[in-house]
């Protein structure tokens, strides 16, 4: 080992000793998120569509689903919160215009791996509207877990501990109380890199697909991901273009099935005016308004200190791979574990901003843990190697 790691290898008693320690922190914090997540939900809008999306897989007449979603969300929260749910011009329509409310359905029918598991829950017991949120904690809390059992053994455990207390810099109790699939994308994310560090590869590629069915936009971070396997795991080119190609005949059957309204549709809604009827009435979104909404974004960036710092751990963990292609080669410094991984990540968020632009933390929670993780990687695997290579020197 490295000298300046040596002090972080304690005898095995030892070792031992400090590994349950730091994966009991690691439980006690994901508990603490799952608690987040009962005792603060946040009851955003989005939960009344899911809640409606969950139903419908029983329920066909959409008067009734509307009266039942409607019913659950006012037994859910207090007076005052169902009156801002359904107050204003859009969500009051919504409310009171039944062909409005089923306009609106399509928009949420795309991820129909979360809507389902809220049904599960609903049927196992558990309140339709409580379930919505429960979701993104538990999955948030296994994602923690997960990150723990990403680091050990490749990080010594005490250097796991910043990357643990990321989950207090980064949003993780306020995105465990939405009653939206972002907790799940993280969770799906941290399992496909699970896969990914512990050379599980075919797990990996038969996961894939399912993580289109948690978010669709996460077909941006798969099809890069599946590609890094092609340069690293020739062997494996064929089933690796078969899953790839599931992903992407997924995602778009899912989009067709689902009636989704679209990029530019989606686009339209968020930044320029909430459409009520947004199949009946598509609207057009001219060019000028996508430059108007991109340059926003931009200038959005520096204002949210978590994604700013995620660019800054970003940038070192390019100028890392870079300084290893000069001293070695382009081809060993994309071998490096975490360098393929942190390339990914980069090209995940930079096509989901482009195409959304938005620096909103929930859709990034996965990068944000996946980046300091692959730059911490490769710091340790290049002082390894070049403890290596001096020793060899010297014999």
């Amino acid at each position: 080992m490295h000298p300046k790691l040596a002090w972080l290898s304690p005898g095995k008693s030892m070792a031992k000793i400090i590994n349950m320690a730091v994966f009991a922190l690691y439980i006690l914090v994901s508990l603490d998120m799952l608690k987040a997540s009962i005792k603060q939900p946040h009851y955003n809008w989005d939960m009344i569509m899911y809640i409606a999306i969950a139903k419908s897989y029983e329920e066909p007449d959409m008067k009734k689903l509307h009266s039942f979603t409607y019913s659950e969300v006012k037994k859910a929260v207090s007076d005052q919160v169902f009156t801002s749910l359904t107050q204003g011009y859009y969500r009051h329509d919504i409310y009171t215009d039944l062909t409005a409310f089923k306009e609106q359905l399509h928009f949420y029918r795309v991820r129909p791996l979360y809507s389902a598991l809220i049904y599960l829950f609903y049927k196992c017991g558990m309140g339709i509207a409580f379930a919505t949120h429960f979701i993104s904690g538990l999955s948030i809390a296994l994602g923690i877990i997960l990150l723990y059992l990403i680091l050990y053994p490749i990080v010594p455990s005490i250097l796991s501990l910043p990357i643990l207390a990321l989950c207090y810099f980064f949003p993780f109790s306020g995105v465990a109380g939405l009653s939206t699939p972002d907790g799940l994308a993280f969770l799906v994310i941290l399992l496909s890199v699970f896969f990914y560090f512990k050379n599980r590869t075919l797990d990996l590629l038969i996961f894939a697909p399912i993580m289109i069915f948690a978010r669709s936009e996460l077909i941006l971070f798969v099809v890069p991901l599946l590609m890094s396997i092609l340069i690293t795991k020739p062997s494996l080119r064929r089933i690796t273009f078969l899953s790839i190609s599931v992903c992407i005949l997924s995602y778009i059957a899912l989009a067709y099935l689902t009636k989704y309204p679209g990029w530019a549709t989606i686009l339209h809604h968020t930044f320029v005016q909430s459409l009520t009827h947004p199949i009946s009435k598509p609207p057009s979104l001219e060019i000028q308004h996508y430059i108007n909404i991109l340059l926003y974004g931009f200038k959005d960036i520096p204002n949210n200190k978590s994604f700013f710092f995620y660019l800054i751990i970003s940038a070192y963990s390019m100028a890392m791979i870079y300084y290893i292609s000069r001293i070695k080669s382009i081809r060993d410094a994309l071998y490096y574990p975490g360098a393929l991984l942190a390339i990914v990540c980069s090209l995940y968020v930079a096509s989901r901003f482009i195409l959304f632009p938005l620096t909103w933390d929930r859709f990034f929670l996965g990068p944000y843990m996946i980046m300091p993780v692959s730059l911490l990687v490769m710091i340790i695997e290049f002082l390894k190697n070049r403890r290596s290579h001096n020793t060899d020197m010297i014999l």
